[in-house]
């Protein structure tokens, strides 16, 4: 399948596309074009957008328009292919949802469940409609291309940038308390009123039953990868009698009882499989609970950022690099920067890590996209 996606590589829009593309996996042919004159034509209007905007996404089955609707599209891909990969080659299929073997974060760009993508297409529709549309017009004039824009401009996007605020100091000490009760209750600097109602056993036994409600994520990939490795095991098996049987008559011994033999295999391999599933490379629709338990379980050196939030479960997706580039667009503009930089610190900390994760770093290089970093 080829993917084009047509516009200059200086906006912002392509920018977040490519982005995104860089995360899902899928490679993006950029066609540059002159705005202002390729883009005017009445055969672009018809075929490409309605608005003869930019820019637009070419498929084999037609074009898209609309950078949101781009970026779900690959998105919704990114999902088929895990899943088409998790059946096919579960090998495969883990090695490539870590971005960098030094710095994995888990990721999927369009969350663990139907109500971690439908929580991506808010955040989406928030960037674009509640900061985007701001900056947009203050930019515009600081670069003398639009006219000066009302003091009530600034006015919402402050409001909405303190919303944005809000949220991620709430996912800060959710994380921070999440942390605390993870430890043992005897290590705990404070409890709540609730947990104080509680003895140990019924406090542990509601843990667990919320950690499994909450592992229980909206996973058709690992079914079927499931099945998969069960019927390799089985292959293995057999394979591994018929060597068996072979080496005995070549050594002339009599065929005896391989109840030991097969009893001492199949635990090992049946243990081989549930490590493999629980690693956080398994699979990209794994809750990142599950993920992170999977890691310690198996004893891997994968370092976490603890100091990553995420607006969406526990995974990078496409809303936080959405979100991130919509930051730096008000960021890029003189008027807005050091308002953000000062009173919205957690913006522009959760601004900066995103953007500077490898894959990012990379496609920032290449898209000569310069990080503000004070």
């Amino acid at each position: 399948m080829v993917v084009s996606l047509i516009g200059p590589l200086d906006s912002q829009y392509v920018q977040r596309t490519l982005l995104v593309a860089a995360y899902a996996g899928i490679q993006l042919k950029v066609v540059p074009i002159v705005v202002g004159r390729e883009n005017e034509t009445e055969e672009y209007r018809l075929n490409c957008h309605p608005m003869q905007r930019v820019p637009v996404m070419k498929t084999d089955e037609g074009y898209l328009f609309e950078s949101n609707a781009m970026i779900r599209y690959l998105a919704r891909i990114e999902v088929m292919l895990v899943s088409v990969s998790a059946g096919i080659d579960s090998a495969g299929a883990s090695n490539e949802k870590i971005p960098h073997p030094q710095f994995p974060i888990p990721y999927a760009m369009y969350g663990h469940s139907l109500l971690e993508s439908t929580q991506v297409d808010s955040w989406l529709d928030f960037a674009t409609t509640r900061i985007d549309f701001y900056t947009k017009k203050i930019f515009a004039y600081e670069h003398k291309s639009g006219p000066r824009p009302d003091a009530d401009v600034k006015k919402r996007l402050c409001r909405n940038l303190d919303g944005l605020e809000r949220r991620l100091v709430y996912l800060k000490e959710t994380c921070r308390t999440f942390a605390q009760q993870s430890c043992p209750l005897t290590a705990r600097s404070a409890m709540t009123d609730e947990e104080l109602l509680w003895n140990d056993e019924d406090y542990m036994a509601s843990r667990v039953t919320r950690d499994s409600r909450l592992s229980s994520v909206y996973n058709v990939a690992w079914s079927v990868r499931h099945r998969h490795m069960e019927k390799e095991r089985q292959e293995r098996e057999k394979q591994l009698m018929f060597i068996k049987k072979t080496t005995d008559e070549a050594l002339g011994k009599e065929e005896g009882d391989d109840s030991h033999y097969c009893a001492s295999r199949r635990p090992s391999l049946s243990r081989d499989s549930m490590a493999i599933s629980a690693t956080p490379r398994a699979s990209v629709l794994m809750s990142a609970r599950s993920s992170i338990m999977g890691s310690v379980a198996t004893g891997t050196s994968a370092v976490q950022r603890k100091d990553l939030l995420f607006l969406v479960g526990g995974s990078l997706t496409a809303a936080d690099l959405v979100m991130a580039m919509s930051l730096h667009g008000a960021l890029c503009c003189q008027e807005l920067k050091p308002m953000i930089i000062s009173k919205y610190p957690n913006s522009f900390k959760y601004y900066k890590s995103v953007l500077t994760l490898p894959v990012a770093a990379e496609v920032g290089k290449g898209i000569r996209l310069n990080v503000i970093r004070e």
